[in-house]
């Protein structure tokens, strides 16, 4: 990350962060813009290629985002060439912050708590996105896929073998998501390959409020596709940017558990639960994705080994962290381990490494919750446990806990006579 704009009305303000920058980027090449010429920087932004563009903005706060600095972003962000953007915001609150991380900045620190900490970490989040644009430019002459009944609106991701697409559906009428898999062309190859099909068999029957829902599944000559809700209020990960009082967080966490509750009755464990895999609805309910590691307790056969490590560190229970066998205990252990980041603001484990986190998963104690919700450190403290026996039997026990420190929580029985398949 060599060329850097900081546009930010403040002469102290912007003398600190070109400090703060150029500790962390030695080789930068910082300019400065002018922010009370918002049409200048624009200009510059169409005319030459940077790689990072640090943006003052001033926010009114009460939740509101000021309209000047809310249409100037959304301006700076459509624009063809812009860079991973940082914003530095002056006043405003918490939802601003959500808000304008939901438009597509890379980060948002507010003024106040400008520090050098917070820049670097910030720096090394848009370091991270600049390098994901730049390998995802290497496909820029990749044919866009054309596919029966739907119309590609952008790509959303990608990987070696694999595309997702925001499309719109035309037999539904709406926008969709649209994954695809190319054909196998080697054996490892054909084990992912059989593992996107299987997201779409694992969830396709089931329904529930709490997954996302199946439109469509079919192959190609090409390759496999399935056709999905699409969430534009993203998932818990970006939610998590904002603070979250305790009883939406537990909102949130008994919602996971009747996700869960639909899955284990079918003998389905997920096995990579996650804040990205958990998307929000408009009405901010939530909805389960990402079924490629599941499997069913009681199969026979596997499409991953026994001592095989799949998912994600930070959130894998202990015998996963140990290429162990797995029952639904162990979503409920990543359970916990989500409902620890959502009250604390932080993960439960860190290291320099990703074996560092699995071993920690394994032997170190189950974290201490902060004073303002220690409450909770007795529903932690089971979901949490190393030993699967120690933990909660099921999620079911899981949510009559929850209930317990919120009864409102808890759905109403339907009347007599009612029709509860409406």
């Amino acid at each position: 990350m060599s060329k850097v704009l900081v546009v930010e009305e403040d002469s102290r303000t912007r003398t600190w962060l070109v400090h703060m920058i150029t500790s962390v980027l030695s080789k930068a090449d910082v300019d400065l813009g002018r922010a009370n010429d918002f049409q200048q920087l624009l200009d510059k932004l169409s005319r030459h290629r940077l790689d990072l563009l640090v943006l003052g903005l001033k926010f009114s706060g009460t939740g509101g985002v000021c309209e000047n600095s809310f249409e100037n972003l959304r301006r700076v962000l459509a624009m063809a060439k812009c860079p991973p953007v940082i914003v530095i915001g002056e006043g405003g609150d918490e939802l601003d912050a959500v808000k304008v991380m939901k438009l597509g900045a890379t980060n948002f620190i507010p003024k106040r708590l400008l520090a050098q900490g917070l820049m670097s970490e910030a720096l090394e989040d848009a370091s991270r996105e600049q390098k994901r644009r730049r390998e995802g430019a290497l496909w820029d002459d990749v044919r866009i896929p054309e596919l029966a009944g739907y119309k590609i609106i952008r790509s959303l991701a990608r990987t070696r073998r694999s595309e997702v697409y925001l499309a719109l559906s035309e037999p539904l009428g709406h926008e969709v998501v649209l994954k695809l898999m190319d054909r196998p062309v080697a054996e490892d190859d054909d084990r992912t390959y059989q593992r996107f099909k299987r997201e779409y068999s694992f969830t396709v029957e089931l329904e529930s409020p709490r997954l996302a829902r199946i439109f469509d599944f079919g192959e190609t000559d090409d390759s496999a596709f399935i056709v999905m809700e699409y969430f534009p209020e993203g998932d818990l990960k970006q939610r998590m940017a904002g603070p979250i009082l305790p009883k939406q967080a537990v909102r949130y966490i008994y919602q996971i558990c009747e996700a869960l509750e639909t899955i284990h009755a079918k003998g389905i464990i997920h096995r990579d639960l996650k804040p990205s895999n958990i998307m929000l609805r408009p009405d901010d309910s939530i909805a389960l994705i990402d079924f490629g590691l599941a499997h069913f307790s009681h199969a026979t056969t596997r499409l991953t080994g026994i001592r095989e490590i799949q998912g994600t560190p930070h959130y894998l229970s202990p015998e996963q962290a140990a290429g162990q066998p797995v029952d639904e205990r162990s979503d409920l252990y990543s359970l916990g381990v989500i409902l620890y980041e959502l009250l604390s603001g932080e993960k439960p484990y860190s290291g320099k490494t990703a074996l560092d986190v699995l071993d920690k998963h394994r032997r170190a104690p189950v974290p201490t919750l902060p004073g303002f919700v220690s409450r909770f450190q007795s529903l932690l403290d089971r979901l949490m446990a190393k030993a699967g026996d120690d933990r909660f039997a099921n999620v079911q026990l899981v949510m009559r806990e929850i209930v317990a420190f919120y009864p409102s929580l808890e759905p109403a029985a339907p009347e007599p006579g009612s029709n509860t398949a409406e």
